[in-house]
């Protein structure tokens, strides 16, 4: 766990989450012209009229204060004002674009030795609920997988599948966005219990700090690896004990193995979605695909910055 923290400093960086340059400051006028001559070089058809760099900051201010596309015009145009003094996008025009921008999460940087946590959770891809419910429509949602670092809360690397997705699948693709030799223990709930994640940690050398089902205790299908994690997390001494029917032995075993690796410590990833969540909402307001990738990368390095 980190050391204490310093409130004074932390009240101070709350404020400073309000402040209009924390979005767009001075430094985007003064490269709006080169930016935008690299954007448009080779295009084909119209011309970019405004930066990638304007797109981004606009749509960061409708995400962290929950506004409208016409709202967020509006304030726009009071920047444009009194501060920016230029002419700023139609709403629509912001909306578009967020599907034609070229955004890469930024991924912060790991300590050698570092602790991660693995889990997904699960948000709303359209808000109108009340015309779904009438018509009896299939509602949509989303997955959203992540891997953060237990002490910074940050997202190390993400990814958004459809909603039927099972979490184990994409286990491995996480972990190999990641700097692996930095990492030396990783976190998982029992939906991530399956024989190659813990071959694929054993390989690497990380530990494993995946909760076993108790319905699957003898299914190790001569995967040595997860066989070894039966032994530590049930207490199985030997091969045949894996038949048995769980008992609750078993499930002292299991608890005091939680309290020998620091399990507990899985809270983690719930406290990171639970602060995104709550700093974004439940939903995302995108309706194409490409629209929804951006507005995720866009929404976790803005979070990564302001947490």
């Amino acid at each position: 766990m980190g050391s204490k923290r310093n409130w004074s400093i932390y009240n101070q960086h709350l404020v400073d989450r309000g402040r209009i340059d924390f979005f767009i400051d001075a430094k985007l006028l003064s490269t709006w012209r080169k930016e935008l001559r690299k954007q448009n070089k080779g295009k084909v058809g119209r011309p970019f009229d405004y930066p990638n760099s304007l797109m981004v900051a606009l749509h960061q201010l409708k995400s962290l204060f929950h506004l409208a596309y016409r709202e967020l015009k509006g304030l726009a145009n009071s920047l444009a004002d009194s501060v920016l003094h230029v002419r700023m996008p139609h709403f629509t025009v912001v909306q578009k674009r967020l599907a034609k921008l070229n955004l890469r999460l930024e991924t912060p940087v790991l300590t050698p030795g570092s602790v991660v946590a693995i889990d997904s959770t699960g948000l709303k891809a359209t808000r109108g609920w009340e015309w779904i419910s009438k018509y009896k429509k299939r509602k949509k949602w989303i997955k959203f997988h992540a891997v953060a670092d237990t002490r910074t809360h940050r997202f190390i690397a993400f990814k958004a599948t459809s909603g039927r997705r099972h979490d184990t699948t994409q286990f491995k693709p996480l972990m190999k966005k990641l700097s692996l030799s930095k990492i030396s223990k990783v976190f998982g709930d029992s939906a991530y219990d399956s024989n190659d994640n813990f071959e694929f940690l054993e390989k690497r050398g990380m530990e494993a700090g995946i909760r076993l089902r108790k319905v699957g205790r003898g299914r190790a299908k001569g995967k040595m690896a997860r066989f070894r994690a039966m032994q530590e997390q049930f207490g199985i001494s030997v091969h045949k004990d894996r038949r048995q029917k769980f008992r609750g032995h078993f499930e002292d075993a299991q608890d005091e193995w939680k309290k020998r690796i620091g399990y507990g410590d899985r809270w983690q990833e719930e406290a990171s979605f639970g602060s995104f969540k709550g700093m974004f909402g439940e939903h995302v307001y995108s309706k194409n695909w490409e629209a929804m990738e951006n507005e995720l990368i866009l929404k976790v390095n803005l979070y990564n910055q302001l947490i």
